[in-house]
């Protein structure tokens, strides 16, 4: 009742006017909101009472359909779960079937021992439809020829050496023998000396890489990959390790996972790539020596020729660079780290020839990325291989020219664009345009190596850069085994020869001529005064241009010239 009073007294204050003029209440009553009057007949206890019963019925009313509603929510939600659930049971039932089937599958294989082997790559086997995506050859008859090549009959292959076999003091004392021997053949030759150059080396090389690791009987039972026996004990067929090699380098596997493929364990197939790699690099450097430039003539290519008028270009020069890991020291990583390529890097030089030929010596070792082209070139002493008299075709970056003027040979290069110079001449223009296209084989044989080789995909670890050096000149010497780059080509000609055919056994091919009959095209001055001589000579009326042309080369004009030359400027 109280509070009754107070909200009547609150709705209806005191302060309204009662009396005044008729103005006052008319703008009273327009103004003040009208509001329900309210009943003056008090409500009884009994009434209130229950008209809260009544709201606080209704208030509960509406929590219990609330509850109901969200309840049914959730009952909905459990009938879908236990769907889900079910189907999840029936699911994991099934794939608990399949996974047994699976290893039932595997132990099935176990006991077969169903591994990978160099039988595989047959016409039969299981790998016959991916021999070129597993080996550096198309087919098994062109592995199979190539390892009986590289084996011989001394089975160099058969008798390699396990990695882990050799001690440290073995390889420094192979590898300061090898050095010794390449020094005193390059002082052989300077001397001109040739014949004494190297006499010996393959000799060493062969009793090195045939070392035995103290057996020499023969397994009593087969090894694996094949049912032959062989002359040293051993767990894997020779050809195998083969495979496995290229597994390692053209697949880009794990030598665990290629452990697992050919049932071996990882040190072996740690031994069986770093022994190969060794193995490859030191036979194929037999079969590919410096080419002389009577091969070199023998096979010239028509379009050099027709660019510059004339076939002085002996070699091609180029550096390609490997990404490596970075290293976690600042002072290794700062000398590993190219500013061309923005990372950490292992450089290289390659040289090839004017249709992309490679030898061991045109390619360099691996140097870290930060050392620039022209002091690489000086260190590799690479440019040295070439003759008195010759060129070499480089890029804008190799101002090397300096080291050129000084062993007597000539330096192609294109000219860069001087500080404040807007526009080249016309004759450094045309010579940049011949240097573009006469230098495409250099680019293709770095990216056939890097696409024959796809170890070289990823970083290579710092752990792995000595093996990385030795798999990149493998690489690259085994890319003499495909076509040579003839711009000239015709396209018709079939069974063509491969560029080391080309080169040291005188193959030919569409795009070459022989250019040793006309001197003038290759000839020094003493050269060509020398050809004259001999053919003025009595009794030289019946020789050929050609013939006259190798009695000039047998004198061997370069060296003695170079030596006179480095004699004068000293």
């Amino acid at each position: 009742s109280a509070l009754q009073t107070s909200n009547e007294e609150f709705d209806h204050p005191t302060t309204t006017p009662t009396r005044g003029n008729k103005a006052q209440r008319v703008a009273s009553t327009t103004t003040a909101p009208s509001l329900p009057r309210p009943s003056r007949k008090r409500e009884s206890p009994e009434k209130a009472q229950l008209r809260v019963m009544e709201e606080r019925a209704a208030e509960l009313e509406a929590k219990l359909n609330s509850a109901l509603s969200y309840n049914q929510d959730i009952t909905a939600k459990v009938e879908v779960l236990d769907a889900e659930n079910l189907q999840l049971r029936l699911e994991n039932k099934k794939l608990a079937m399949e996974n047994a089937e699976l290893k039932r599958k595997v132990e099935v294989l176990e006991q077969k021992k169903c591994v990978i082997s160099y039988d595989d790559l047959k016409p039969d086997g299981i790998l016959a439809d991916y021999v070129s995506a597993f080996t550096f050859f198309p087919d098994f008859k062109a592995n199979d020829l190539f390892l009986d090549l590289i084996n011989g009959n001394s089975g160099i292959c058969e008798n390699i050496k396990r990695y882990h076999h050799v001690t440290v003091e073995e390889r420094v004392k192979y590898n300061d023998e090898i050095r010794a021997r390449k020094e005193q053949a390059t002082q052989a030759v300077a001397d001109g000396n040739e014949g004494e150059a190297g006499e010996d080396l393959d000799v060493i090389m062969a009793e090195a890489a045939l070392e035995e690791d103290g057996s020499d009987e023969v397994m009593e039972e087969a090894p694996v990959g094949s049912a032959q026996k062989q002359t040293r004990n051993r767990k894997m067929y020779w050809k195998t390790e083969y495979l496995v090699y290229c597994f390692f380098v053209r697949c880009n596997i794990s030598m665990t996972r290629i452990a697992a493929l050919f049932g071996i364990r990882r040190t072996l197939v740690h031994d069986i790539v770093y022994g190969w790699a060794n193995m490859l690099c030191d036979t194929l450097a037999k079969f590919f020596p410096v080419p002389t430039r009577s091969q070199m003539l023998r096979a010239y290519p028509k379009s050099v020729i027709k660019k510059f008028g004339h076939a002085h270009i002996f070699m091609l020069l180029d550096a390609t660079e490997i990404f490596a890991e970075v290293a976690s020291m600042k002072s290794v990583n700062a000398i590993l780290y190219s500013a061309y390529k923005h990372h950490s890097t292992l450089k290289l030089l390659v040289g090839c020839d004017p249709i992309g030929t490679v030898w061991d010596d045109s390619i360099s070792d691996g140097y870290p990325g930060a050392v620039s082209d022209p002091i690489q070139t000086t260190v590799t002493k690479i440019l040295e291989q070439i003759p008195f008299g010759c060129a070499v075709e480089v890029d804008k970056g190799f101002l090397i020219e300096n080291d050129c003027a000084l062993l007597g040979i000539h330096c192609i290069r294109p000219m860069k664009m001087l500080q404040g110079q807007t526009q080249q001449s016309k004759e450094d223009v045309a010579l940049t345009q011949k240097v573009g296209k006469t230098r495409i084989p250099i680019e293709q044989i770095n990216g056939q190596m890097k696409n024959s080789a796809s170890f070289f995909d990823k970083r290579i670890s710092l752990q792995q850069i000595g093996l990385a050096d030795l798999i990149c000149r493998c690489s690259y010497l085994l890319q003499n085994f495909k076509l040579g780059f003839i711009q000239q080509h015709s396209g018709t000609k079939k069974g063509r020869p491969c560029k080391a055919h080309i080169r040291w056994y005188d193959g030919e091919d569409d795009g070459l001529i022989d250019i040793r009959p006309f001197v003038e095209m290759w000839g020094t001055t003493s050269e060509i005064r020398r050809w004259n001589e001999i053919r003025e000579m009595p009794g030289n009326e019946d020789l050929t241009r050609e013939q006259i042309s190798e009695m000039v080369l047998a004198e061997d004009w370069p060296t003695r010239l170079r030596k006179e030359h480095i004699e004068r400027l000293s």
